[in-house]
């Protein structure tokens, strides 16, 4: 008794800080995921971790090459605990994005591309993250990021026309605009040359990053609040595993060289 007891305790202790869901879409290629060498190169990268937090796998099916992997507290931590830091230099933020395009395309050709997401517009900082996940996976295991990139789930949920005729209405409103939101940013990333609509593999390859964003992406509060600075969307390596649940059990914050994610408690 008093050991099944303990063992409830430890398992309430434990805080379960992700829950990766992979179902349709695949657009990674057929390796599964490679926790391990991200975690070699976070750590080469300066990403720090609380040594209480541990890799764990939820999928026990070994046929399943995108196993579900999150973080979780080995022991528990009091709240105020930061978990994680990341460098700030390896941050996919939009702002950053949007002129490292600017740049390599020229303002008139990204403007171009810009116009092309015509009611999107409101999504642009989405839009350039998806730029830069496209860029990334060309690059394959030249990117800086690469490591991470293929720690990624290499699947997201998708509905099929099927399931869609079956949604509520509003539900089935958010399906569409999602669809026409991804055909829009496709038609976007093509003005820039970052894909080719007519091949089905570069189109696999937007899907992925696509929900990549939708799914792993947030706002974050502007680091100097009293100049007014707008918030930004930012995509952060790693810390993109945290607050997979309702509600986040996670606080973001910055001290401007990094990005540190505190511990809020259950």
């Amino acid at each position: 008794m008093a050991s099944s007891i303990m063992g409830r305790a430890v398992n309430n202790m434990r805080c379960l800080i992700l829950l990766l869901a992979g179902l349709v879409t695949c657009a990674m290629g057929s390796s599964s995921r490679d926790l391990f060498a991200m975690s070699k190169w976070a750590e080469q990268q300066g990403i720090v971790m609380h040594e209480s937090l541990e890799w764990k796998r939820y999928n026990d099916d070994p046929l399943d090459e995108d196993s579900n992997w999150g973080l979780e507290l080995k022991e528990p931590v009091p709240p105020g605990t930061t978990l994680l830091q990341v460098p700030r230099n390896l941050v996919l933020d939009a702002d950053s994005i949007g002129e490292e395009f600017q740049v390599r395309d020229g303002q008139e050709k990204l403007s171009l591309a810009l116009e092309q997401l015509g009611d999107f517009g409101i999504h642009k900082e989405g839009f350039f993250i998806f730029l830069k996940l496209l860029r990334c996976s060309k690059e394959s295991e030249d990117s800086q990021w690469a490591p991470w990139i293929q720690a990624l789930p290499k699947k997201f949920p998708d509905f099929t026309t099927a399931e869609k005729e079956c949604l509520p209405f509003y539900a089935k409103y958010a399906a569409d605009y999602q669809d026409k939101k991804f055909q829009t940013f496709c038609h976007a990333a093509a003005t820039l040359g970052e894909l080719k609509e007519s091949d089905p593999l570069d189109m696999e390859t937007a899907k992925w990053a696509f929900h990549a964003v939708g799914s792993r992406c947030w706002k974050t509060a502007p680091i100097n609040k009293d100049d007014g600075e707008a918030p930004n969307t930012e995509l952060v390596p790693v810390g993109d595993m945290f607050n997979h649940r309702e509600p986040p059990n996670v606080a973001i914050t910055h001290d401007g060289g990094s990005v540190n994610f505190v511990y809020k408690g259950n």
